[in-house]
């Protein structure tokens, strides 16, 4: 499961929904605006809520399908994206060949960051603020993103 830092998740996300709505309504009207960020804002608390109930639930159920998650973070996947590949097959006892590598060298030369240009946002545009973040989210955080609990490049999570 990959993690990503959540003052670059909340605005990405109120910024998506922003552009999906403007095909439904007036974007210069404030109060369809802060509707929809209110509204996407509810919607990762939940994910993030969900996320965490069943990752620090302990049951047998849950116990077992921990096992076959790999957590990782979105920054160690765009810094190593082959290493975290490699760990994620060495994680789930998967075959790793040199083929399949020079195919992802293939693609990520083909396909650098930023090639379809850059989607740009931040966290104050949208009435929000880093503490208020981490305060609300701080268990969350620890848990996947702190890096306490991160490898070189990846993190796992199991039972």
């Amino acid at each position: 499961m990959t993690h990503r830092r959540l003052d670059e998740v909340f605005p990405s996300s109120c910024s998506a929904s922003l552009v999906a709505a403007e095909l439904y309504f007036d974007k210069t009207n404030s109060i369809s605006r802060d509707r929809i960020v209110k509204r996407c804002c509810q919607f990762v608390d939940t994910e993030i809520e969900c996320v965490m109930k069943f990752r620090t639930t302990e049951n047998g159920v849950l116990d077992q399908s921990k096992k076959h998650i790999f957590d990782i973070t979105y920054d160690n996947l765009m810094k190593d994206p082959i290493g975290v590949v490699h760990q994620i097959y060495d994680y789930f006892d998967l075959h790793w060949s040199n083929e399949m590598e020079m195919a992802i060298r293939d693609w990520l030369l083909k396909n650098p960051q930023g090639k379809q240009g850059r989607h740009t946002y931040s966290l104050a545009e949208f009435g929000l603020n880093l503490e208020d973040i981490e305060t609300r989210y701080a268990d969350y955080i620890n848990l996947f993103l702190s890096s306490d609990n991160q490898s070189s490049s990846t993190t796992s999570i199991s039972s």
